[in-house]
């Protein structure tokens, strides 16, 4: 007959940055002081381990009373297990702003690396909020530093652990506590010679530059406006499922909301295989290389959709950041940019360029999507020049960013002039080295 009391699973889950690690080593401790689920077992056994997949699993020799695991993607497989068991599930919460600038504050993830995390995690959370009556803990209310917080991880779990035993819990997980545990992990030279925050205690999950700041807000020293409306709008349903408030930053709107080509104001558009940016590239485009794309023909488009502007200032700023495709013939070629067909700028464009221009907030508001739209009239095939080429593409200039903001630079176009090239040049073999000095 099968034992269905051994092992019960207890999922410890919880957004990056939101004491996780706390609350996984609270239960395990916790259980570990409770009775054994024979009479005669003066305390139980667990099992604890960090698993994002039930690859990750540990192959046991011996089944303990408690499989313990720590997880910021639970996939449905794990899901269905906890489902089936119907074991404990206690969730971590925190603004998920404040999670993202925690991870780049404490260890120097770029902005793009962070969200991914917590988006992706966040989804999760969401998804495991439905399994049952989780517990949910958020850090907003500091759960980890008060006492009473043992009290209702115990009750969650049923588990039978004494008051002083809770009280002794409580106190080794201090965060000077935690720090000191830290430290003697690191002299005993469990993180490795260069004990950086990869690495990691295989049970306690504890790694250098664990404990941050616990600033709640932080987000808003080191997240821009648009990077927070990234987030938000990224983590949306998080946000409704564990009630946290959904107050974009001011220039933003709601409207933005499951639109494929959103565009969020500052937002740098870097254009190349390293970036998804294509979504952005309409007509007129080449596929994009490293750091760059090519315009194609006399007209290339890009869309954007900024939402609802009608809260957005008066007036705000274009540039683009372009380099020509030059000609033996042409010193220069002669760029136009539209927004919402209306002719914004029309300059020169004979080397490096920072093209800027100002948009008024009813020609942004004219149509969603806006579109801008690129005209570039002496398009050239490389191989009609270079006797050398087999390019055969209609080429005019190479767009490397985009970007709309509320603020202007010093200067409306800022141009790093490149010498006109001679006659007697290569142009395809200057074009692709000129290309690679870009990149």
């Amino acid at each position: 007959m099968v034992d269905r009391k051994r092992p019960v699973p207890v999922l410890c889950a919880g957004l990056p940055r939101s004491a996780s690690t706390w609350l996984f080593n609270a239960v395990a401790d916790l259980l570990r002081s409770s009775a054994g689920a024979a009479p005669d077992d003066a305390s139980a056994t667990v099992e604890q381990f960090h698993a994002e997949s039930m690859d990750a699993f540990p192959e046991l020799r011996e089944l303990p009373d408690y499989l313990v695991v720590k997880t910021h993607l639970a996939p449905p497989s794990m899901r269905l297990l906890w489902r089936i068991a119907e074991g404990p599930v206690l969730i971590t919460v925190r603004e998920p702003r404040d999670a993202v600038a925690s991870l780049m504050s404490a260890f120097s993830f770029t902005f793009d690396a962070a969200f991914k995390v917590v988006e992706s995690a966040a989804a999760c959370m969401v998804e495991l909020a439905l399994l049952g009556t989780p517990l949910i803990l958020r850090y907003e209310d500091r759960f980890f530093d008060r006492e009473e917080t043992m009290a209702t991880l115990a009750l969650h779990l049923g588990a039978a652990v004494s008051t002083d035993s809770a009280a002794e819990i409580f106190n080794s997980l201090s965060r000077e506590a935690v720090a000191t545990k830290i430290e003697d992990l690191t002299q005993q030279g469990v993180f490795g010679p260069d004990a950086t925050s990869e690495r990691f205690d295989p049970q306690t999950q504890w790694h250098p530059g664990h404990l941050g700041s616990g600033e709640i807000g932080q987000y808003s020293d080191v997240l821009p406006p648009w990077q927070q409306a990234r987030v938000m709008l990224g983590t949306s349903e998080f946000y409704r499922t564990f009630g946290y408030p959904f107050d974009l930053p001011e220039g933003f709107s709601a409207s933005l909301l499951g639109k494929p080509q959103t565009y969020l104001m500052g937002q740098p558009i870097l254009f190349g295989r390293a970036h998804d940016t294509a979504k952005f590239l309409t007509d007129g485009w080449d596929r994009p290389e490293n750091n760059l794309v090519c315009a194609l023909g006399p007209r290339s488009q890009i869309t954007l959709d900024v939402g609802d502007p009608a809260g957005y200032p008066g007036e705000y700023w274009l540039r683009l950041k372009l380099w020509p495709f030059r000609v033996p013939y042409l010193s220069f070629r002669l760029v136009s940019v539209l927004v919402n067909d209306t002719l914004l700028i029309e300059e020169p464009v004979g080397g490096p360029m920072t093209l800027e221009t100002s948009v008024p907030r009813d020609v942004l508001s004219a149509q969603q999507p806006t579109v801008i739209t690129l005209l570039h009239e002496d398009a050239a095939r490389p191989c009609d020049y270079a006797p050398a080429s087999t390019d055969t593409r209609m080429l005019s200039i190479v767009l490397l960013s985009l970007e709309i903001s509320a603020e202007p630079v010093a200067s409306l176009a800022v141009t790093t002039q490149a010498p006109a090239r001679k006659p007697d040049d290569t142009a395809d073999d200057g074009f692709h080295s000129e290309l690679r000095g870009q990149e």
